[in-house]
């Protein structure tokens, strides 16, 4: 028993490549869904800057602060869109 740590005795060729073929399809949804999770850090920095654009904004005329505000929730209302998008993307990568 010595040695050869992954195969059993009397595990035949074809059972341990097929073990081996379920470890790389598992390690390839895992990078799929950690590539589709990856645009999430531009959605939290898009938000931040929507949001600082409206302060700006506001501290520049404060009478256009009902309309920037609208398009302040329109923007943040896109970028949590795309967000959503990428989360069940990731986890349909990773769970189907």
């Amino acid at each position: 028993m010595g040695g050869r740590s992954g195969l059993r005795p009397g595990a035949g060729l074809c059972e341990q490549s097929v073990r081996g073929g379920m470890a790389f399809l598992i390690g390839m949804k895992v990078l799929g869904a950690a590539l589709c999770v990856m645009p999430l850090g531009g959605c939290a920095l898009g938000i931040g800057l929507v949001f600082s654009g409206l302060l700006y904004g506001v501290c520049r005329n404060p009478d256009a602060y009902d309309s920037a505000f609208g398009a302040a929730l329109l923007g943040l209302a896109m970028i949590e869109v795309f967000a959503f998008l990428c989360i069940i993307a990731a986890m349909a990568i990773f769970y189907l």
